[in-house]
């Protein structure tokens, strides 16, 4: 699943920019963010839809809050408050239990990620992982035995005029019942995004640049970041492109119940100051039809698809100061976005405590990058 470290896979807002070096030539992509007090809307962008259920991040300066809703029953319900950054929430494959990432701040000189479990039935927390790396987004594997994650080898800067940030990622996998995660790619990727694990569990998807045979300074400028698809058992693989050609970079992206149909975030135009139109598209590998599924003219992301109904995120702030994300849905091939209301409860800062775990809430300061 994808978003956020600061990729996002947390606060993040993904846009990949140039910045030129060695021979005006390199590409060095960067990530957005803004800092959580800045945010229009308390919501982080950070998500997940349940066949009943949706889970969503709320950030403010004093606290970050991963919050359970039931739109059925109109109730919500307080998981977690913490002053680490809350990352990529998601839901078992039976709903029955719920992963998510605590993260201290991005571009700290001693990162700091876990993995923790939440079961839903008996509101017990548990901690699942704890590395002193980034780990940026979890998927889990369609068994629930397991949790796949993406974890960045080393946090440093690529140039002198760049800030540091999270580098050389690769695909890991925790099992719920062994002590070490097993290594399943070796691609040390500038980075990666969009984890996805196949229905039948032998095949891993991910949005990477498609630079693996670039020689010169132009290659990698006019490389193309592409879905990939990796056969699990074999970590010496370079990828199989799944995704259609196209000018623009893919970010992020989901497969529907089917396996049989992308959805995936690129984009569409730019408006008339110059600013990206982020929108959503359909693709069907069988067929190589490409559909775009939405014309809002802002930054579209996340999607996540349940059933019929495509879920995802709209930043109507996007490349300004400050983040306003709504929550949207398509629930048949050819309706209008409809938005979701969301609701929002922050806590008193004094008496704000882990609903679950009773663990005391402090002030959070989000150090992001540009």
């Amino acid at each position: 699943m994808r978003l956020f470290t600061p990729h996002i896979h947390a606060i993040r807002i993904s846009i990949l920019s140039t910045l030129l070096f060695i021979g005006a030539s390199t590409v060095i992509p960067l990530q957005q963010t803004v800092a959580a007090e800045d945010l229009k809307s308390p919501l982080t962008g950070a998500y997940d839809v349940s066949a009943s259920q949706i889970v969503y991040v709320t950030s403010t300066s004093e606290i970050n809050t991963l919050n359970l809703y039931d739109p059925k029953q109109n109730q919500q319900e307080t998981l977690v408050n913490s002053n680490e950054r809350l990352l990529d929430p998601d839901f078992s494959p039976d709903g029955s239990s719920l992963a998510f990432i605590e993260a201290n701040a991005y571009g700290s000189s001693e990162p700091r990620s876990s993995i923790k479990i939440v079961n839903l039935r008996t509101g017990v927390t548990t901690v699942l992982l704890e590395k002193d790396s980034n780990i940026t987004e979890i998927e889990w594997a369609p068994d629930g035995d397991s949790v796949f994650f993406l974890q960045a080898g080393s946090f440093k800067n690529y140039s002198p005029i760049a800030s540091k940030r999270a580098h050389d990622f690769d695909v890991y996998e925790q099992n719920l019942t062994k002590e070490e995660p097993i290594r399943h790619t070796y691609l040390e990727k500038y980075e990666l995004d969009s984890l996805q694990i196949s229905k039948d569990g032998q095949y891993i998807y991910v949005a990477m640049m498609d630079d693996a045979h670039a020689k010169t300074a132009d290659d990698i400028f006019n490389a193309k970041q592409k879905i990939f698809q990796f056969p699990l058992n074999d970590t010496k693989s370079e990828g199989t492109v799944i995704s259609p050609t196209r000018e623009r970079d893919i970010y992020d992206f989901t497969w529907n119940e089917k396996s049989d149909l992308l959805y995936y975030q690129s984009v569409a135009k730019t408006d008339d100051k110059g600013t990206f139109e982020y929108e959503l598209y359909s693709y069907e590998p069988s067929t190589t039809k490409e559909k775009q599924l939405t014309s809002l003219g802002e930054f579209t992301n996340h999607p996540v698809s349940i059933g019929n109904t495509l879920y995802f995120m709209v930043d109507k702030a996007f490349a300004t100061s400050t983040s306003d994300y709504s929550l949207y849905m398509i629930d048949s091939p050819n309706s209008e976005p409809k938005q979701i209301e969301l609701p929002i409860q922050v806590p008193a800062v004094k008496d704000s405590v882990n609903s679950k775990n009773n663990r005391s809430a402090l002030e959070v300061f989000f150090k992001m990058l540009f």
